[in-house]
């Protein structure tokens, strides 16, 4: 009770920090690292990998990713595209590159934008290059959660130097016929959160299942026994034990992150920067000073900034109690 008491009171405050030019002109995804020590931008054929403090880049790593993390100690970085590649972060070393199996990694836009239909491959080669960010997810302890064959979710670990993997959804499973896993977006004790069909639904025991009262996700955090959801056009939050919605609004939302140590939520949506708290989303903090259109947040595991990225800009702010 005294957390939750505490994570109700401290409106996190911000502290503006270092702002530089984006390092590409369309950034894919936005990743802070679990120390604070890196932030990654991903674009169509690279990520660039700058310092948490000051936003001098570090390295350009050429690879076609769908989703980057760092462990727990930021000691590796590990890549998700057509295989998995993990480097040393001392020095940006490749030590490991091993397949994915059965990885189904969709074309960025590959989608109609109103119906979700996808694109024809030879249409949104044409167009596009790189891969839909988001369908992957790769954890501190080194996990890759990612979109397999048929739309299902499968799990990569690695040992040695091999990559094994394991199927967690089995087939057309769950109580709605014909669920696909199009993108994954947090994982909750053994219980994976994904997006599917743009709505939001949860892999468990095997199964796919779709969220009650849920819509188009854009992020997905745990908070101990509840799962914070920020999606397009609502804000909830779901039980963990029964997966029932726990309470929700309406919002405009183009971009979340989530500051887990302090219990706090931020969307940005309409050229504004908010927050709500993880446990009663009645309760919020707006933030006038860091106005903009803001198409990617971030914030690193140990909740020291918040990254934020424009059309030009990436920008940051060290979060404050």
């Amino acid at each position: 009770m005294s957390w939750l008491f505490l994570s109700l009171a401290l409106q996190p405050a911000l502290e503006e920090g270092p702002s530089v030019p984006l390092p590409c002109k369309e950034p894919y995804f936005l990743t802070a690292s679990a120390t604070g020590k890196f932030v990654a931008v991903g674009e169509a054929k690279a990520v660039h990998v700058l310092d948490g403090q000051t936003l001098g880049l570090l390295a350009k790593i050429d690879l076609e990713c769908t989703a980057v993390g760092f462990d727990e100690r930021d000691e590796t970085f590990t890549a998700v595209g057509a295989a998995l590649v993990r480097l040393e972060t001392a020095g940006w070393r490749e030590t490991l590159r091993g397949p994915l199996m059965q990885a189904s990694f969709a074309k960025k836009d590959s989608r109609f934008p109103k119906t979700g239909i996808r694109f024809p491959d030879s249409v949104v080669q044409a167009h596009r290059e790189g891969l839909e960010p988001g369908q992957a997810l790769v954890t501190p302890k080194g996990e890759v959660y990612y979109r397999s064959k048929g739309g299902q979710l499968s799990v990569a670990t690695v040992e040695g130097e091999a990559v094994k993997s394991s199927v967690l959804s089995e087939g057309r499973s769950g109580p709605v016929e014909g669920l696909e896993v199009e993108g994954v977006l947090a994982v909750s004790g053994e219980t994976a959160v994904v997006e599917i069909d743009r709505i939001t639904g949860v892999v468990l025991k095997g199964k796919i299942y779709s969220l009650a009262a849920s819509g188009e996700p854009l992020a997905a955090a745990s908070f101990g026994k509840r799962v914070a959801l920020v999606m397009k056009e609502k804000d909830g939050a779901y039980d963990t034990t029964s997966w029932k919605c726990l309470e929700q609004q309406e919002a405009e939302n183009e971009a979340a992150a989530f500051d887990v140590k302090r219990g706090w939520v931020f969307a940005s949506g309409k050229g504004a920067l908010r927050a709500w708290n993880a446990f009663n989303s009645g309760v919020e903090a707006r933030y006038g000073k860091a106005a903009g259109r803001f198409t990617h947040l971030a914030v690193d595991g140990a909740s020291t900034s918040l990254y934020a990225a424009d059309a030009k800009t990436l920008l940051s702010w060290r979060l404050k109690d």
